[in-house]
């Protein structure tokens, strides 16, 4: 994966960009333009192109030298002829456990997808009913399929992101999402239940037998039953919560490393794994045909309350997994809070008017950083842009008028 970096800066500022950007090993295809405002204000803009992987530690020598003077725009580069300089990790096999994506970029993917809204609800619920459906007939490819559309793992992934990174609102938002999430599902399932346990014929018998049975004599309720493979693996004996939990370890593992490194197909194999949603909606089921078929008992002979409360607990187990592993991983690939604070400090996400920055510090011969944020023309698709909020000491200013010239 590639990001074509762009960075304008005040034209006192040029030569030191340039020379920051020529030292960085994995940059290429530089390249710096003049521009000149119509007030008059000159301004040089620099491309240049990095792998995702080298985007922080980019941001990181730029703001060094630019400090609160300059912007620096991030964009994807989908498709490009050109070779990239090898990675910084040749002289090994292997990458370092380290190397990932820039904590900023990650943190717009993660906090981007855990907000509620009615897609996302609307996916939920269909998700549910699909779910019902495939745990009743006893249809793993249905299974699947809600699988596929649930998007419970991104609030859950929100949720610990935000608790590694110490982004308050995030991890809230992300937890009551969750929260909410977990009640449609459990109320779908209830839903279904209830409205099946009135609709059948009132026989206990019929409903045990396994689905499609060739003993049954259910009619067109021949395919639905409480004893079908789903749902008696989602309940009784406790080596079911045990298997659960070790794959959502493994599963909480993987989605840290997919989503650091940019592997989203990772992603969508460990909400499959993990399935989060059909434990809950199982739960939901088994109440609500229990108050109709009270008695009834699967043919490993437990309660439909029963199957209900283990399929909860594999719902818990895998939410809890999933977290600790996920956490864990996050802070072996090297992020925290503090990293990300500061970073939200030096480079906030907004376009800068550099003619009201150049304004606001005329008479320093440097750009000063501004809050009155005007939109420079429509912005491309998927562009990070981070703008530098703290100011530089008295010294930098003496510093750009000696840069000034050719580089």
């Amino acid at each position: 994966m590639r990001r074509l970096v762009v960075v304008s800066v005040h034209d006192g500022l040029r030569c030191a960009a340039t020379e920051t950007i020529l030292a960085l090993p994995w940059a290429s295809s530089l390249e710096v333009q003049s521009a000149s405002r119509g007030d008059g204000v000159g301004l040089a803009r620099l491309a240049f192109k990095v792998r995702a992987t080298h985007v922080g530690a980019t941001l990181k020598a730029l703001k060094e030298v630019l400090g609160a003077k300059g912007t620096v725009d991030v964009m994807d580069v989908r498709v490009s002829t050109e070779a990239l300089p090898p990675s910084r990790s040749t002289r090994t096999c292997c990458r370092s456990i380290a190397d990932r994506l820039s904590t900023l970029e990650i943190h717009e993917s993660i906090s981007s997808a855990s907000h509620l809204h009615s897609d996302h609800v609307s996916c939920v619920v269909l998700a549910s009913f699909i779910a019902s459906i495939g745990l009743l007939s006893d249809g793993s490819s249905v299974v699947l399929a809600a699988f596929f559309i649930s998007p419970l793992m991104t609030m859950l992934l929100g949720l610990t992101w935000g608790c590694c990174v110490s982004d308050g609102p995030l991890a809230r938002r992300s937890l009551r999402n969750l929260v909410v999430d977990a009640v449609l599902c459990f109320a779908i399932g209830l839903l279904v239940g209830g409205v099946l346990g009135q609709s059948m014929p009132h026989d206990p018998v019929a409903l045990v037998t396994p689905p499609n049975s060739e003993d049954d004599n259910k009619g067109v309720w021949s395919p639905l039953s409480v004893s079908s493979s789903e749902i008696l693996n989602r309940g009784p004996p406790a080596s079911n919560i045990v298997l659960a939990a070790c794959v959502a370890a493994f599963s909480g593992i993987a989605v840290a490393l997919g989503h650091t490194g940019g592997m989203l197909s990772v992603f969508a194999g460990v909400a499959l794994s993990t399935s989060l949603l059909p434990p809950l909606v199982n739960a939901g089921l088994m109440v609500g045909l229990a108050a109709t078929y009270p008695r009834v008992k699967t043919t490993r002979g437990d309660r439909l309350v029963k199957v209900a409360y283990y399929s909860a607990a594999i719902y818990l187990v895998n939410i809890i997994a999933v977290f600790l592993f996920c956490y864990v991983t996050l802070r072996l690939k090297r992020v925290g809070g503090r990293t990300l604070r500061a970073a939200q400090r030096d480079f906030s996400m907004t376009t800068t008017s550099m003619t009201e920055a150049a304004a606001d510090d005329e008479g320093d011969g440097g750009v000063a950083p501004t809050r009155g944020d005007v939109v420079l023309g429509e912005p491309p698709q998927q562009v990070l842009e981070y703008r530098a909020l703290e100011e530089d000491s008295d010294s930098d200013s003496d510093s750009d008028s000696d840069n000034e010239g050719v580089c």
